[in-house]
């Protein structure tokens, strides 16, 4: 089989999978299941993939790819890179599409990372790059003056860890939906109202533009 029908059933599997992953949850699919859904043979399926937390830990490091591809990105510019409000909100909204589209991973994620050691340690390291975005986020948008001066580096460092940590009690706490219209407490929502204290009036000024765009009047 050449590389182009490889890379070809191979996405088939990893999409199939991840749809019975996210209607049946991920601990009920067998890889009988995957093999079925993926129109494929089970022995094919394991040339691809020799068990399901192989599979797993592909999906999941292709789920971080887009948005962790970005933070690192923009850290490796470090200061020259120009922070503003709406780039962290867009940064709420990347991580909040990438839940929803693993959502039964956000669902299981304590027994996933208990179970697959090389996960725990995927998850551990998109973690840190997450956090580690925010607080120099915070830091440039301090000292450009729309967030306080007053509010300690340290202070910051801790909303960052806090920002991280909702996403994951959020969604396993059953918040998590992917119909935007019904969903009441978004993610990116609550994470910029979660900024509003910590907001200077140039920066009250980036949030009503932000708030304005999502169509909803919130702490004006």
């Amino acid at each position: 089989m050449d590389t182009k029908n490889n890379k070809s059933t191979r996405d088939m599997i990893i999409e199939q999978a991840k749809h019975l992953f996210n209607d049946k949850g991920y601990s009920r699919v067998t890889m009988r299941d995957i093999a079925a859904a993926s129109a494929t043979s089970l022995g094919n399926l394991t040339h691809h993939f020799h068990s399901k937390a192989d599979l797993i830990s592909v999906i999941f490091q292709r789920s971080q790819e887009g948005l962790t591809r970005i933070l690192e990105e923009r850290l490796r510019q470090g200061d020259s890179y120009p922070y503003n409000l709406q780039k962290v909100y867009d940064v709420f909204l990347l991580a909040e599409q990438r839940a929803k589209d693993n959502a039964w991973y956000w669902r299981n994620l304590t027994e996933i990372v208990n179970g697959y050691p090389l996960i725990a340690e995927q998850e551990g390291r998109a973690r840190s790059t997450v956090i580690e975005y925010y607080i120099t986020a915070f830091r440039a948008l301090k000292t450009d003056g729309v967030l306080r001066s007053d509010v300690t580096d340290e202070q910051y460092q801790a909303l960052a860890l806090t920002l991280v940590q909702l996403m994951n009690t959020w969604y396993q706490n059953g918040s998590l939906t992917s119909d935007a219209e019904n969903c009441k407490f978004c993610y990116s929502e609550n994470c910029i109202y979660l900024l509003y204290p910590y907001l200077t009036d140039k920066g009250r000024l980036e949030y009503k533009e932000i708030i304005s765009g999502m169509g909803v009047q919130k702490n004006d």
